[in-house]
């Protein structure tokens, strides 16, 4: 349930902050000028940020920090790859070989929606990624363990830290 409720507010606060800057930029999509990515149409054109990307990696992302395996990690990453691809790529008629569409989205605008989901996205790290920093510190203080001492992160919890969500533990 808890990965339902991540993922639930990850894909809020990514989709509410993804819908301003498309409607405002409002890059125009290659298929409608194939030659210049740099036309813009605010209130009209719909190419940047990419939507499919953001959500396909907010998904990789949450997942793979409640399963905590890094196979799985590759494998969603991967995943959430394959379609950031498939949504740079013309669609061609299989017979002819022709261009039936052109790309759905410029690379820049593929970039852009994969990356921000790291900014925006969820207010939570993976379970063994972030000891409590409290006890980690006097475990390195008191010397414990063997060998060296152990290494405290901070967690980065993404635009839950200033909307004032707790992380969910």
């Amino acid at each position: 349930m808890r990965v339902f409720q991540q993922l639930l507010f990850s894909h809020l606060v990514s989709g509410a902050t993804m819908v301003v800057p498309r409607t405002l930029i409002g890059r125009v999509r290659p298929r409608n000028s194939p030659d210049d990515p740099y036309v813009f149409r605010p209130f009209d054109g719909t190419s940047f940020p990419s939507g499919h990307a953001s959500t396909i990696f907010e998904v990789a992302r949450v997942v793979s920090n409640a399963l905590d395996w890094w196979p799985a990690t590759a494998a969603l990453y991967g995943m959430a790859g394959t379609v950031a691809y498939q949504r740079m790529v013309e669609e061609t008629d299989p017979e002819t070989g022709e261009v039936t569409k052109g790309a759905p989205h410029w690379p820049s605008d593929v970039y852009f929606g994969a990356g921000a989901v790291h900014v925006l996205g969820s207010p939570h790290q993976p379970a063994s990624a972030v000891r409590d920093v409290t006890q980690c510190t006097r475990d390195a203080a008191r010397g414990r363990g063997a060998g060296p001492p152990p290494r405290c992160r901070l967690p980065t919890p993404g635009l839950g830290a200033f909307v004032g969500v707790e992380p969910l533990r």
